[in-house]
């Protein structure tokens, strides 16, 4: 279904350019994390997105659309433990202070609505999803 593949591919596009700024603000401020946590950030965050947004467009869409949700489920798990319960500089009310702290802290909560909205969106789609 090519209009499934549309809302995926714009949701992934968008989750993407906010995930890249968030990235950006870590490297400014900056905040580091553990080289496990940044290999399952990027997993997470990344890469499932993309692989996601492949599938999507071929004849295992219905695949696609199953890794964009646990992509997305990982992803509001891990960003949301990190950013707002853990206490470490990844927390956004810990982090070091800097010109990129608010954004460091606004795509923080961003993601966090496109990620809850992303599990929604991907539950959403696969019910609508024709074989």
């Amino acid at each position: 279904m090519e209009k499934v593949s549309r809302y995926g591919t714009a949701f992934v596009v968008i989750h993407g350019l906010v995930s890249l700024l968030h990235e950006i603000a870590h490297r400014m401020l900056p905040v580091t994390l553990p080289l496990f946590k940044y290999i399952l950030a990027y997993t997470f965050f990344g890469v499932l997105p993309l692989i996601a947004l492949a599938l999507l467009w071929t004849s295992y869409g219905r695949a696609g659309l199953w890794v964009l949700l646990v992509s997305m489920i990982a992803s509001l798990i891990f960003g949301g433990v990190h950013h707002f319960i853990l206490h470490s500089s990844d927390h956004i009310l810990a982090a070091p202070h800097g010109a990129w702290l608010p954004v460091f802290q606004a795509t923080a909560v961003v993601m966090l609505m496109l990620e809850a909205f992303g599990c929604w969106l991907s539950l959403r789609l696969l019910a609508r999803f024709k074989d």
